[in-house]
């Protein structure tokens, strides 16, 4: 999305504006309105599908996920519109419709491919659910048939999607490419049976999430799996509603996690399911039950309002008195602003806009470390990369003590403090690039106080900064943010005579080299007397080849790369380091990321799908 968020601020929307139009405008719009179509579809009653829609889009997991997870909430909340339109295709065999759907689902795998992962499953049963169930078709050729087409958005968004499939496909194995899908289980001990009995977030704290402190649940949510049970029992000969209720139970039994009953399932589910290993915490389960319960307490609502009107009692109107009750309690964060994120209008502080500058005015590549962790409002810049001593402690990076015992070091910013105080610290930093040391501001105004995670106040790393003798303070102009610059750090792409060492300076000769994209680099050498070692300020990565300085993107796929890519090694700061010999000196090579060729070729066959698709359902519409 940087993209996306770059352009519009080109066009005179600040970054906060963006993400609201990229993110917020999308969820508050989509979610509501999708839900609202599905539940009135189904059961034909404007007042339903509102209070529906409502319990939809105001559960306490997608609160959270509103102020959190952006990406992913708005892949949810297209997920009421996704399924209104496959269902409504489905009934009438519509290829047409089936692409339109095709096209919405790439959207939300396009805003988290996680989201759209749990959409599979839903969709997919119920086309068979639709096909055996619903319609009852006897004839095992015609069944066959209609799911093979019922198929179609899969297709779509497979195919619209092959530019980074392609990319990821052709990447070899680095430490980091399948970082998503090799993390363990996290967050067993804050989940629980009787949470997601009540469709609560264990974090929810009646207007905003607590980061991890497990809240109890409050008696209202108990009201919620009341009508959930009712709904489906005074509907049971509804089929729609049995389809839903499975999906309810399923996010309850997934939500979970390790709780019991069944405690173990979702352990065996992680390392046996393809592409669940992508859940490590099963707080996104909350979503089945957020669909499944929606309409579910939508069928209570329409059997007390309209199969069984003259019944209608009191304590019917009392039950949708408490359930109005519970959403806007839900809502309330919203509309006080005590939710946070983007539901607050931001302003930028003046300090981090003097630093902006100042990074941008330089025109030069070097990295920023934050101490203890960076500030949202300065993101990764092409030429400025941004580390966070909080996320280089817990990696291989971290080759200066990864093993200090807790004992030692018992809070997490001394830990993170101690890093950078060693003799070794200026010359691991200086070969990653680092130039500057920010000490960022605590700005609670704009929800960016991150030093209560570590346990330490702001003042303690602002003090402990200027205990770093090889940092000499520089004077920004800022009134809170510290910077302290690093005048030893090292280019992104130079020359040593030897392998990068923390126990003695290593000498680096300047190499001419320029920057085409993120994924392509020109390096031109002058006289080479020796053997010596190309250094690659970046991940080692086997991915990155050297070729012939006129090679393109398209002959990358039969040009055979320069012996010098086959001598790559991992430097002692985990970073790429090639062996070069004087048979190079005066000579210019390309240095590639290679999956980048596939990327492209993939998106030339999406950006043709794409073209396809769009053009058969003009003109079918013009039809």
């Amino acid at each position: 999305f940087n993209f996306l968020s770059a352009l519009l601020v080109h066009f005179g929307l600040t970054y906060s504006m963006a993400l609201r139009v990229i993110f917020l405008y999308p969820i508050a719009f989509f979610g509501p309105i999708g839900s609202y179509l599905l539940i009135k579809n189904l059961f034909k009653s404007n007042l339903i599908a509102l209070i529906g829609a409502f319990t939809f889009q105001y559960t306490t997991y997608f609160m959270i996920m509103s102020n959190g997870h952006l990406p992913l909430m708005a892949s949810y909340s297209l997920f009421p519109l996704i399924f209104l339109l496959y269902k409504l295709s489905l009934e009438r065999k519509s290829l047409k419709g089936l692409l339109i759907t095709g096209v919405v689902s790439y959207i939300a795998s396009y805003y988290e491919v996680r989201g759209y992962y749990l959409m599979i499953p839903i969709l997919i049963g119920y086309s068979i659910y639709h096909l055996l169930i619903i319609s009852k078709q006897k004839s095992i050729r015609a069944n066959l048939k209609t799911f093979i087409l019922s198929l179609t958005p899969l297709f779509i968004v497979l195919l619209f999607n092959l530019y980074w499939i392609f990319g990821l496909l052709a990447t070899e194995n680095t430490p980091y490419s399948n970082a998503l899908f090799n993390r363990g289980l996290f967050g067993e001990g804050y989940m629980s049976t009787t949470a997601s009995l009540a469709q609560f977030h264990p974090f929810w704290a009646g207007d905003h999430s607590t980061n991890f402190i497990t809240m109890k649940v409050p008696m209202r949510f108990w009201l919620l799996p009341l009508l959930m049970i009712l709904g489906f029992w005074l509907n049971r000969r509804n089929k729609i509603i049995v389809f839903f209720a499975v999906i309810a139970f399923t996010g309850m039994l997934l939500s979970k996690q390790g709780a019991e009953p069944f405690g173990g399932m979702y352990k065996w589910l992680f390392y046996h399911v393809p592409g669940f290993t992508a859940f490590r915490e099963s707080s996104k389960f909350y979503f089945y039950s957020a669909i499944g319960s929606s309409i579910l307490i939508a069928g209570f609502l329409h059997y007390i309002l309209q199969v069984k009107p003259k019944k209608r009692t009191f304590f019917s109107f009392i039950i949708i008195l408490l359930l109005i009750y519970t959403i806007a309690a839900n809502a309330q964060g919203e509309f006080t602003g005590a939710i946070g994120g983007l539901a607050v209008l931001r302003q930028m502080p003046k300090d981090y806009l003097i630093l902006k500058q100042f990074i941008i005015d330089q025109n030069q590549f070097f990295r920023l470390l934050w101490l203890p962790y960076y500030s949202r409002w300065i993101p990764d810049y092409p030429n400025n990369p941004r580390l966070a001593v909080n996320g280089l402690y817990y990696s291989p990076w971290n080759t200066i003590n990864p093993n200090l015992p807790v004992t030692v070091k018992t809070l997490e910013g001394e830990r993170f403090t101690d890093l950078l105080e060693h003799p070794e610290s200026q010359r691991l930093i200086s070969m990653s690039g680092v130039k500057y040391l920010v000490i960022p501001l605590l700005d609670t105004a704009n929800d960016d106080n991150f030093f209560q995670l570590f346990h330490e106040p702001r003042e303690y790393y602002a003090d402990y900064a200027k205990k770093y003798t090889y940092l000499t303070p520089v004077n920004i102009a800022t009134k809170e943010v510290k910077v302290y610059l690093n005048d030893k750090f090292k280019p992104r792409i130079y020359l040593t005579t030897e392998p990068e060492s923390l126990e003695k300076d290593i000498l680096s000769l300047p190499v001419m080299h320029k920057r085409i994209t993120g994924a392509e680099y020109e390096i031109s050498f002058n006289e080479i007397n020796s053997p010596s070692y190309l250094q690659f300020s970046q991940s080692y990565d086997p991915n990155w080849k050297f070729y012939p300085e006129d090679t393109n993107w398209l002959e990358i796929f039969y040009t055979r790369p320069l012996p010098i890519s086959d001598t790559l090694e991992k430097n002692i700061a985990g970073l790429s380091t090639y062996q070069i010999d004087p048979t190079y000196s005066g000579k210019t090579i390309k240095l590639y990321y290679r999956p980048q060729s596939y990327v492209i070729l993939g998106f030339l066959i999406s950006l043709g799908f794409s073209f396809t698709t769009m053009t058969y359902i003009l003109f079918k519409h013009s039809k």
